[in-house]
């Protein structure tokens, strides 16, 4: 079935050949692009909960916390970004 498509189709298939979607340098800079982004959510979540008290007196900074708060800035950024790529 998919020789038939793929000789219907033959342009669906040029981006693939040509490795214009995925080539080393795309690669290179999604690698960098997600180390710098894991890095600021990181470091924007550490540094929010480093000399944070609670009203009872309690320590903000507990590896629940930094942990709940990474993952949630996390999925905002990714929705955000789903967004703008998707956006018409």
């Amino acid at each position: 079935m998919g020789e038939k498509y793929s000789l219907a189709y033959p342009k669906l298939y040029v981006p693939g050949l040509s490795d214009m979607w995925f080539n080393k340098k795309i690669f290179a800079f999604s690698l960098v692009e997600g180390l710098l982004t894991s890095c600021i959510l990181f470091f924007v979540s550490y540094f929010t909960l480093t000399d944070g008290v609670m009203a009872d007196g309690k320590d903000l900074a507990s590896g629940a916390s930094l942990a709940f708060m990474t993952a949630s800035i996390l999925i905002i950024t990714v929705t955000f970004r789903v967004g703008m790529v998707n956006a018409p």
